[in-house]
């Protein structure tokens, strides 16, 4: 996990602003299709690109390590040439008391273009720290991508399930100003799962999703 021929970003690039919707206009490529068996051709063709121009993947510790791992390799094989340079890092529970020290393992952070990837967004508290800490470092976050979107609202303050409430990844977005994708929603993964399950299960989960549903 060493940077070893992964080179920085150009300074252009940090004069970049963090993604929005407007810069995904006409283009075009798959981010990641490893390790994700009900990925579909519409997940594979979402206007990915920009995302694909950052220089490393970063993920909170420690279940989006390997969906990090996996995407720069898988990135790697797709075009060498493109994306052989794009290079990953993680924080560590802990500060290093070795080494140059710190929380971050892998490549530097600092002048990189950093694209976070996470399994899910359950509060949004991980990714906060994640954008604080690689801002600290002098990295520019460009956007956020995690294998699955549960759609499911925040907690209401009042604590009653029936109030409507946004999602964790709404109020990123919004709080942010940049873009979060999902490869799998729990809609993907109902549909998914018909035929497989049986349709008593199948429609607990989609009482389940109608009940923890977000607003947004």
């Amino acid at each position: 996990m060493v940077e070893s021929s992964n080179s920085a970003a150009s300074n252009s690039n940090l004069n970049a602003s963090p993604l929005t919707s407007s810069t995904l206009a006409n283009s075009t490529v798959p981010i990641c299709y490893v390790h994700f068996p009900l990925l579909t051709q519409r997940q594979l063709s979402k206007p990915t690109r920009p995302l694909l121009l950052s220089s490393t993947s970063f993920s909170p510790a420690y279940k989006g390590i390997p969906i990090a791992t996996a995407t720069v390799d898988k990135l790697a094989g797709l075009d060498p040439e493109k994306y052989g340079k794009v290079c990953y890092s993680f924080d560590g529970k802990e500060a290093k008391d070795h080494g140059e020290g710190g929380n971050i393992v892998g490549a530097p952070l600092k002048g990189k273009r950093v694209l976070i990837v996470d399994d899910v967004v359950s509060a949004g508290t991980a990714k906060r720290e994640a954008i604080e800490k690689i801002r600290k470092e002098r990295g520019l976050v460009v956007g956020i991508v995690v294998a699955l979107d549960r759609m499911e609202k925040l907690p209401a303050p009042n604590g009653d399930d029936d109030t409507p409430m946004p999602s964790a990844i709404g109020e990123i977005r919004k709080e942010y100003g940049m873009l979060v994708l999902s490869i799998l929603t729990l809609n993907d993964i109902i549909e998914g799962l018909k035929g497989n399950i049986s349709d008593g299960d199948i429609r607990r989960i989609e009482q389940y999703r109608i009940k923890y549903k977000a607003s947004d």
